[in-house]
């Protein structure tokens, strides 16, 4: 993983983190961001050192490269759209609820219940 991805995501879950949203189901929709920006990074520098388009059996053809960025930045665009890091999805997010604790009167009744077992 390049270095400019991990300190993406380590901003990512940072940002999620402080603002209540995170969730342990969400990993797998952060995975699927960290892998689509590497993808598109990696993309990046190919289209970069080789060009966009390139020679091919029938004359000049787009770089293979080409279709992976756009393929990831659909996906990165639709993860960051999940969580509310685009301008107009940042309005739509939600700080989760904390797990309520049980009351005082709430733990004394479970106290008692678990003596009895």
């Amino acid at each position: 993983m390049r270095p400019e991805t991990k300190k993406f995501m380590e901003a990512v879950k940072r940002r999620l983190k402080e603002a209540n949203a995170l969730d342990e189901t969400d990993y797998a929709a952060l995975l699927l961001l960290e892998r689509g920006l590497d993808s598109f990074l990696c993309a990046g520098e190919e289209i970069d050192k080789n060009g966009l388009l390139q020679m091919g059996k029938y004359g000049m053809e787009a770089n293979p490269a080409v279709t992976i960025a756009d393929k990831a930045q659909h996906q990165i665009l639709s993860v960051l759209k999940e969580f509310g890091f685009t301008a107009k999805s940042r309005q739509n997010i939600k700080q989760m609820q904390p797990k309520k604790e049980d009351s005082p009167l709430g733990k004394l009744i479970k106290s008692r219940l678990n003596k009895k077992k």
